[in-house]
C-alpha cells in the first residue's frame, strides 16, 4: 500500500522535472538568424542617403515616458539619479534628440 506522503513525494518530484524540461525546451534556440545582407550602394558608404535633407530635418527630438528606483541627486538646476537605490518610485517625461552623422 502506497503512503499518502510517498504519493505527495512522488507527484512534487514529477512536477518538478516536468517544469525542468518545460524550461529547457521552451529557452532552445531554432538555430540561427540570418538577416538580409547590406544593399551594395550602402556597403561602401560612397552613397549618403541623408545628403538631400536640410540640416534641421536630421535631427529628431522625441519625449518618452521614465519610471526609475534611483535617488534624485542634489541639483537645483535639472533633475538627475545617481546610484543610490530609493524606496520610492520616480516617473516622468524626458526629451531626447537622436542626430543622424553629419546633422547639427
Amino acid at each position: 500500500m502506497i503512503k499518502l506522503e510517498n504519493l505527495v513525494f512522488h507527484l512534487k518530484y514529477m512536477l518538478f522535472a516536468l517544469f525542468t524540461i518545460n524550461i529547457l525546451v521552451g529557452c532552445a534556440s531554432k538555430g540561427q538568424l540570418t538577416l538580409m545582407p547590406t544593399p551594395i550602394i550602402y556597403q561602401d558608404s560612397t552613397i549618403d542617403p541623408f545628403a538631400h535633407l536640410a540640416s534641421q530635418h536630421k535631427t529628431v527630438k522625441s519625449q518618452i515616458f521614465y519610471a526609475t528606483n534611483r535617488a534624485l541627486t542634489d541639483t537645483s538646476d535639472t533633475i538627475s539619479y545617481g546610484n543610490i537605490l530609493d524606496p520610492v518610485l520616480h516617473v516622468g517625461k524626458a526629451t531626447i534628440r537622436t542626430a543622424i552623422p553629419g546633422g547639427p
